[in-house]
């Protein structure tokens, strides 16, 4: 049994060798999936986003492991920065839901979102006969009123992803990171603090 682990551990090692998994993440929600948002179809708001993550993970979204456990190569991420993708989501989830969006600038009464991305992460694990995929997305979400009221609010939401796999191509970053997507999305419409900050004025 361990010589058969180690063969599959040596073969792992050998496919991901040094190169770095170049990824592109595209998040895509179902436009006819309605959330708790939904009620909140009297609102007009806005999102922003902030890079927040620690900085020694800025340089890439996650670490490709070898079989023994070590980093052996980035996950890039290609198309935009974890930022903007966390924002396009939010914004994508309020319009699904028949909120009206405004320019973070605008002085329109409106609820400001602003998601202070803390982590943004995938990276795999090594089993006896297979891969395990990890993946994290985590914000502060600051609720606040436009003009401002002194009312403010900060919530954490947090989305995960696990998933099992026999080879961890591009493809399986990509998707992980997705799925952690979709759970951190579902995870804001249905956060009972946030939607009471919501539901004040404006």
């Amino acid at each position: 049994m361990e010589l058969r682990r180690l063969i599959f551990l040596l073969l792992t090692s050998l496919t991901f060798g040094g190169c770095a998994a170049n990824v592109n993440v595209n998040y895509v929600p179902d436009p006819d999936h309605k959330s708790p948002l939904e009620i909140l179809k009297h609102l007009t708001v806005s999102v922003a986003a902030e890079d927040q993550r620690n900085e020694t993970e800025r340089n890439r979204v996650g670490d490709r492991k070898n079989g023994f456990g070590q980093p052996v190569a980035p996950v890039i991420l290609t198309n935009q920065s974890p930022m903007v993708l966390v924002q396009e989501a939010l914004r994508k989830e309020f319009s699904n839901n028949g909120i009206q969006l405004v320019d973070a600038t605008s002085n329109v009464p409106h609820k400001a979102i602003t998601a202070k991305l803390k982590k943004y992460w995938v990276e795999n694990k090594m089993n006896f006969f297979d891969i395990t995929m990890y993946s994290t997305i985590s914000a502060d979400i600051l609720v606040e009123d436009i003009p401002p009221s002194g009312r403010t609010s900060t919530h954490t939401i947090t989305g995960t992803a696990r998933d099992s796999r026999q080879l961890a191509f591009e493809s399986a970053y990509e998707e992980t990171l997705n799925e952690a997507m979709a759970e951190f999305i579902q995870s804001f419409s249905r956060d009972p603090g946030l939607l009471s900050s919501l539901r004040g004025s404006p």
